[in-house]
């Protein structure tokens, strides 16, 4: 019985590490500004907008030399309206982007922000960007703002209604954030005091038990 709840620790302990490990790899993607245009048949002007995907960077991919994008289910949260899921053709086509410096010589740097992969349509984004960044790491880039809207460009399909964006601010910040998860030795101690906890409880319930008096 004592062996068994020795190895019961011990994969408790080795799942609880395979967990931290896994879940430390997981990013979210943010790009906020204020955008111009229309969400199903509802129209907003200059309002403020967030766009937000998430994804393991294990799934980064590296198209061409200077090309970064990660996939993922992508929203859309514009002031005063529901929040919006992009749809069009398969929401996994849809997520973060980084077109580094080297790529382009605009005299504005890289580029960051949300695309839909399939089309290649950029739909919003900042200029300014670090020349080697590859979406694998925590950052924070503003600059001018840029989006597409050339004929039937700029606008994608939502679950909230066809979104047609018109204008962008002057402006636009691309964050990458990672996810807080406790560093492997912060696990093996908290599972510590678990273990320690558990048998202190224990230890009180026979100290109890022998303590009684007998009915």
């Amino acid at each position: 019985m004592k062996a068994n709840l020795g190895k019961f620790k011990l994969v408790c302990a080795l799942a609880l590490l395979v967990a931290a490990s896994a879940a430390a790899s997981e990013m979210t993607y943010t790009e906020t500004g204020y955008l111009s245009g229309t969400l199903g048949a509802t129209p907003f002007e200059n309002a403020a907008v967030t766009l937000t995907t998430a994804g393991d960077t294990a799934n980064i991919q590296n198209i061409g030399n200077f090309i970064y994008f990660l996939a993922g289910t992508t929203t859309i949260q514009i002031a005063g309206l529901p929040t919006a899921t992009f749809t069009e053709t398969d929401s996994e086509h849809f997520g973060a982007f980084a077109l580094n410096g080297n790529y382009i010589m605009t005299g504005l740097g890289g580029e960051v922000g949300f695309i839909n992969y399939s089309s290649g349509n950029l739909i919003f984004g900042n200029f300014d960007t670090d020349p080697t960044y590859d979406l694998s790491t925590s950052a924070t880039f503003t600059g001018p703002a840029s989006y597409d809207n050339t004929d039937d460009i700029g606008e994608y399909g939502t679950d909230q209604g066809d979104l047609s964006i018109t204008g962008a601010s002057e402006t636009a910040t691309f964050t990458a954030s990672t996810a807080s998860v406790p560093e492997p030795s912060q696990v093996v101690s908290m599972l510590a005091l678990s273990v320690m906890g558990g048998a202190g409880a224990l230890f009180k319930l026979r100290r109890r038990k022998s303590s009684a008096s007998p009915i």
